[in-house]
């Protein structure tokens, strides 16, 4: 490779890796940002609707579409604005000649205290960072004659986990489900001759042979009220019972049917 072809590719390369990816994207950028300052300026009733303009879209001088119109848009918007910043300027006429138009504009701008680097040609076609750069500086001004001032964007207090209201219902408090679970099945007990029958209101899947769990420990000392506080542990072991049934097999799908109660048998 010759060194002339050498120097060509690293003065490509390097404005490459100068250039941000998003540069290409800025325009729309800066044309979102004009058209809002529009919106602020009132445009939709004092340009569109007194002037008889067409309103102009949130990209409409960010990309060529019709150079003829655009530039027209342009010099009328551009004068618009110039108003709305306290100076005197007619509006133009599509019959007026456009390169005065265009030098007017420059002069009036420079009047403003701005400074340009580009000539008339720049803005000739209606489009394209200058005219946005020219438009967006033009509305800045109209914004300060109407006394609108920019504030900082107010960033929302943060509040710590310990200062937040708490969700009381929105926690899951596992002693108040078991007291409420415990107060139902109490409800339950029954006493039949020499057996306390305790029904759990449970839906499960079962064999069809009952399952009967019974424990013939020595329960001639405990009273009613022992019996209530261990029946959440019975319960839990019943629980714990059908789970190992299931894992097993013993329970199968073709060969089961549903039982709304479980009744276990506790012999004094």
């Amino acid at each position: 490779m010759s060194k002339q072809s050498k120097s060509n590719a690293s003065t490509i390369d390097s404005a490459v890796s100068d250039e941000s990816p998003g540069a290409n994207f800025q325009i729309f950028v800066d044309m979102q940002n004009l058209y809002n300052k529009l919106k602020l300026l009132n445009y939709d009733n004092e340009y569109v609707s007194e002037w008889r303009m067409k309103p102009l879209s949130r990209i409409y001088f960010a990309i060529q579409t019709n150079s003829g119109e655009q530039l027209h848009s342009f010099l009328s918007l551009a004068s618009w604005l110039f108003q709305k910043a306290g100076y005197k300027y007619e509006k133009p006429s599509e019959d007026d000649d456009q390169s005065v138009l265009l030098q007017n504009i420059i002069g009036q701008f420079r009047k403003m205290g701005y400074e340009i680097n580009f000539g008339a040609n720049k803005l000739r076609s209606g489009s394209g960072e200058s005219v946005v750069y020219f438009l967006n500086k033009i509305a800045d001004e109209a914004l300060k004659k109407t006394n609108f001032t920019w504030r900082r964007p107010e960033k929302p207090e943060e509040v710590s986990d310990d200062d937040q209201p708490k969700d009381e219902e929105s926690e899951v408090d596992m002693n108040k489900i078991d007291e409420e679970m415990f107060n139902k099945l109490s409800l339950r007990i029954e006493s039949k001759s020499d057996d306390i029958v305790i029904h759990f209101p449970i839906q499960y899947k079962h064999p069809k042979k009952p399952v009967n769990l019974t424990n013939n420990n020595d329960f001639s000392n405990l009273t009613l009220n022992d019996i209530q506080t261990t029946i959440l542990n019975i319960f839990k072991t019943a629980k714990t019972f059908i789970d190992e049934l299931k894992t097993t097999g013993l329970l199968k799908r073709n060969n089961v049917y549903e039982l709304k109660e479980l009744s276990l048998a506790v012999y004094k």
